[in-house]
């Protein structure tokens, strides 16, 4: 301890008896640095920026208190919801899970929609949003991806993929 150099007075720089000393571990849910969180009081609502992806799953990282509920609508670059991808066809999350995937009424396969534009001649663009529709709940991330990409990296750890631990 060199309280006087620093500019400390506290009781453990004159007498070292009331230092205590201690060790521990803090853990943190992957990616719970920060968080989305809505209230017990009303529903709260997250709409992301139009996006481009070639991802057919979403999979989210939240945690929902007793009563609450997390439910996602996709909709596409018109601002219309991709057929099957509505919020009332949504199954709500109510759990706390790192690695939830989003389904509507049982798929886990989000359409394409029409999009706005062309990205190469015959094919149009993958424009999405998703609007998160929420009530005591809190939204760490979520993300995009293939069919079968969460199974195939999870079984190769070191690849980019994390996995709870």
């Amino acid at each position: 301890m060199s309280g006087p150099v620093e500019g400390l007075d506290a009781p453990e720089v004159h007498d070292m008896k009331h230092v205590g000393y201690g060790l521990g571990l803090a853990r943190m849910r992957l990616d719970g640095f920060a968080s989305l969180d809505t209230s017990p009081v009303r529903e709260g609502i997250v709409v992301t920026r139009p996006f481009i992806s070639d991802g057919e799953q979403l999979i989210i990282n939240a945690e929902v208190d007793p009563g609450g509920y997390v439910q996602v609508e996709v909709v596409d670059g018109a601002d219309q919801p991709v057929p099957g991808c509505s919020r009332d066809a949504c199954d709500a999350f109510t759990g706390d899970s790192v690695h939830h995937r989003v389904t509507w009424q049982g798929k886990p396969t989000v359409g394409r929609g029409k999009g706005r534009g062309a990205v190469h001649q015959g094919e149009t663009n993958h424009f999405r949003k998703l609007r998160f529709f929420m009530r005591k709940a809190r939204l760490y991330s979520f993300q995009m991806t293939e069919p079968g990409e969460a199974e195939r990296k999870a079984a190769f750890p070191g690849t980019g993929w994390r996995t709870e631990g």
